[in-house]
């Protein structure tokens, strides 16, 4: 039967370190500051927009309600 050994463990616990590089620049020059200025506004989003959200609540609420009613309906016509 052979023995498994391990071999020489690594001078710091077995871990190895690495170096994180950023992708940023590190100097934004004129024309990059143009191109942020010029960017439009990012839209609000989709929860924010009252316009949107009003109507889908009215529905919802609508959809709750009239459940509710055609339960308290149709549960006097169950049969057992």
């Amino acid at each position: 039967m052979v023995k498994r050994t391990h071999g020489p463990s690594h001078p710091n616990g077995g871990q190895t370190t690495s170096t994180i590089v950023s992708a940023q620049k590190l100097d934004a020059g004129p024309k990059d500051k143009e191109k942020d200025a010029k960017q439009e506004p990012k839209a609000p989003p989709f929860y924010k927009r009252w316009k949107v959200m009003v109507p889908l609540a009215l529905a919802v609420i609508l959809a709750a309600v009239g459940g509710t009613l055609y339960w308290l309906h149709a549960r006097q016509y169950e049969s057992t």
